[in-house]
């Protein structure tokens, strides 16, 4: 495929979800360049699939506002040899402007993503990043998971995949074997690794439910604690550790705080060495998802784990359900916390232990919490909810339409037929979900499509029709925001639903296509 060019603007995280992208770039024998922010350098380093790398200063190209000029100017100064630079395909993975702009400095002859308008006022989307926009807005779908919709942007055939990669120096492990010793000790057999903060107050666990967690795991002999996290979370740590000193000293001396004492790479290593993770929605939690640890992982407030729960099998993901969960991290609403208290000290032993000893899980008011494994079926990682089986339904059904965007996979997915099975024939959000009340809305969608593109979008203030809404809000985007034309979004919007009609798995098929296409 030639010279690629990945622009990664975000987090620690959202670096690591890129990593099965530039790992399917590579084996397609592209050569691989990146863009991040010069603080992800350590990470950069350790992706065997990374040939070249421009490091900017996210901090000074912080316009707040200021024109697109002076962006350009600062950009310019930074990247003068990205200018200079040609691409066979460019993907800009970041819905910003200084994201899209920095996509626009070199030259490609293909683009997927996020990119300027002619007008440089709105920024516009590839098909796929379209669909996954449109399901943002109903986040309680989220029928992909983040790596895999970076992932699914390269459409060469590949084998989907099992993990994140990163790679730690051999010496570094030696070493980080050596630390571990401290708590290895006597009747020690697991370490699990225990981070308390999150990068918002809001998706964070509180404090004192940490502790009453970390005394229960301490009665058991055969574990030690480790605390990872950044010098900023220093104040939470110590107070952690205050909190525990009435505890005996059996207890105590099998807690390691390691917490602003390590650098990326070397925590790296101290997860690989863990036998476990208990975090909440963090960077780490997706560094030790890199390392084939497994994760016990807790979403509070806007957190949502079929987004960017941890990637791989076999993680186990604890959701709190209040009347406002998945808020924003900038909601005005007055937040009391409330997710926090649901998520009990005693679910979370009990999640640890079925990870670490297969453990049967208690009984759960699944109102409340979601217990959720992560596991893969024909399009990527799913995260399955037992306790919800309609909107598990709708979100598979998504989950295949989106597929059939990409239309590089078979578009029915094997289990798909079975989702309606065990549901009761009635109503799901206002909406009837009986097979041939769906393919009858189908049909209907699909004829109003056919007489103008603008003649679909009154169904999307139809409840009868609000099974369909998150595609009519696709179809929208792709009118406004897509980098296509209007023929190429009709065509995106009729495969979709095209192939959901054929999941509904009647009989005739060929008759079933002629009731589709019939006037």
């Amino acid at each position: 495929m030639g010279r690629v060019l990945v622009v990664q603007m975000a987090r620690i995280g959202d670096f690591l979800q890129t990593t099965p992208l530039l790992h399917k770039l590579k084996t397609a024998g592209c050569e691989v360049h990146v863009v991040t922010d010069s603080s992800l350098q350590e990470l950069v380093r350790g992706c065997p699939d990374i040939d070249r790398h421009f490091a900017l200063d996210l901090k000074s190209l912080d316009h707040n506002g200021a024109d697109l000029r002076q962006l350009y100017r600062v950009l310019h100064e930074q990247c003068n040899e990205l200018s200079d630079m040609a691409y066979d395909a460019l993907y800009n993975l970041n819905y910003s402007f200084l994201s899209a702009a920095i996509a626009e400095l070199p030259k490609s002859h293909a683009f997927y993503g996020y990119a300027l308008s002619g007008d440089r006022k709105k920024l516009m989307r590839s098909t796929w990043f379209a669909f996954f926009n449109a399901m943002v807005q109903h986040r309680s779908l989220a029928p992909y998971n983040l790596v895999d919709v970076f992932h699914n942007l390269a459409q060469q055939h590949s084998c989907l995949p099992e993990k994140l990669s990163y790679t730690i120096p051999p010496a570094l492990r030696a070493c980080v074997a050596d630390m571990l010793k401290r708590v290895r000790t006597g009747d020690v057999k697991k370490i699990i690794a225990v981070q308390l903060s999150t990068r918002h107050v809001r998706r964070q666990w509180q404090l004192s439910s940490f502790v009453t967690t970390a005394h229960r795991l301490l009665d058991n002999p055969e574990i030690a604690l480790v605390l990872t996290g950044a010098v900023a979370d220093k104040t939470l740590g110590n107070t952690f550790l205050r909190m525990t000193e009435g505890w005996v000293s059996q207890k105590k001396e099998r807690i390691l705080n390691l917490i602003g004492t390590t650098t990326l790479t070397e925590l790296a290593a101290v997860l690989e060495q863990c036998d476990l993770m208990l975090t909440g929605d963090t960077g780490s939690m997706h560094v030790a998802a890199a390392v084939d640890t497994p994760i016990v992982a807790l979403f509070l407030g806007p957190a949502n784990p079929h987004w960017t729960g941890p990637y791989g099998k076999n993680h186990i993901v604890l959701q709190a359900l209040p009347p406002c969960t998945l808020c924003t991290e900038d909601s005005s609403q007055r937040c009391d916390f409330s997710c926090s208290r649901l998520i009990t000290p005693d679910l979370v032993v009990a999640s640890i232990e079925q990870a670490l000893y297969r453990q049967p899980f208690p009984e759960i008011d699944t109102s409340k919490v979601r217990v959720l494994r992560s596991t893969f079926d024909a399009y990527g990682i799913r995260y399955e909810d037992e306790g919800n089986a309609a909107l598990d339904a709708r979100s598979a059904w998504y989950r295949m339409m989106g597929a059939a965007l990409l239309n590089s996979r078979e578009q029915q997915s094997p289990s798909l037929s079975s989702k309606f099975q065990g549901i009761p024939e009635g109503t799901f959000a206002g909406i009837e979900y009986r097979p041939e009340v769906l393919l009858q809305q189908i049909k209907v969608l699909f004829h109003a499509s056919r007489q103008h593109p603008s003649a679909v979008l009154p169904y999307r203030f139809d409840e009868k029709f609000c099974w369909w809404h998150p595609w009519i809000d696709f179809y929208e985007l792709l009118q406004h925001y897509g980098m296509c034309t209007d023929q190429s979004a009709h065509a995106a919007f009729t495969v979709g639903l095209c192939a959901a009609a054929q999941a509904l798995q009647y009989p005739d098929k060929e008759k079933q296509r002629k009731r589709i296409y019939e006037h």
